[in-house]
């Protein structure tokens, strides 16, 4: 893996102590909080050798009164790769990509106070779908007459076709850190999260990576 990838998450670790505590989740009149962010993500470990890095985009709610220490997350996240190039060779396919589901929950600890920039950690656990396949490109003509343009009757169109796949689901497990950025007096925060993911396949565990940017109001 080229470690040049993970500078992103270092920078985050990297200013979280210099983070002041800001007024996140201090709402008396609110308790549930969603969040929605998009985001670039980095396969590890023997993950790394079978795909390319990818992109993330995740969605959720936190539960956490103003009165709670630590409150509780909800999380519904999607990440896809394309498969490595001496992957593929080994398969003898020309493409191919693998996307990950994953459904989790658990407990999310933000200092709240003033300040305008502030951080957070989370642990959940839940379970992951991951599924890879490999394609190979095609294509096919047929007749398309339309009644506005009577003379055009033939149409080619490309594609791809799946020549094998390979699915599980299995539990999983996250920890998050996370630097917020306040916006509003109402609650809203912009924040820049680094989320480890493991999950327990049979024989080597799959990790990732998504370092992302989101919006939670």
């Amino acid at each position: 893996m080229r470690l040049r990838r993970l500078v992103p998450v270092l920078l985050v670790l990297g200013l979280l102590p210099l983070a002041t505590v800001q007024a996140q989740f201090d709402k008396e009149y609110k308790s549930w909080y969603p969040h929605v962010a998009v985001g670039y993500s980095v396969p590890l470990a023997e993950f790394d050798d079978l795909a390319q890095d990818g992109f993330s985009i995740n969605g959720g709610v936190t539960y956490k009164p103003s009165d709670w220490a630590v409150g509780v997350i909800m999380d519904l996240a999607y990440s896809d790769y394309n498969l490595e190039r001496s992957f593929l060779d080994a398969a003898d396919s020309s493409g191919g990509d693998s996307d990950v589901w994953s459904l989790t929950a658990g407990g999310i600890w933000a200092p709240t106070s003033g300040g305008k920039v502030g951080f957070y950690l989370s642990a959940m656990i839940g379970v992951t779908r991951l599924k890879a396949q490999l394609t190979e490109p095609t294509s096919g003509c047929y007749w398309c007459c339309d009644p506005w343009w009577p003379w055009y009757c033939y149409c080619c169109t490309g594609g791809d076709i799946v020549t094998g796949s390979r699915a599980t689901t299995e539990l999983s497990g996250s920890l998050a850190a996370g630097l917020t950025f306040k916006v509003s007096d109402m609650g809203s925060t912009i924040f820049l999260e680094c989320k480890y993911n493991y999950v327990n396949t049979e024989h080597n565990a799959a990790q990732y990576v998504p370092i992302s940017v989101g919006y939670r109001w």
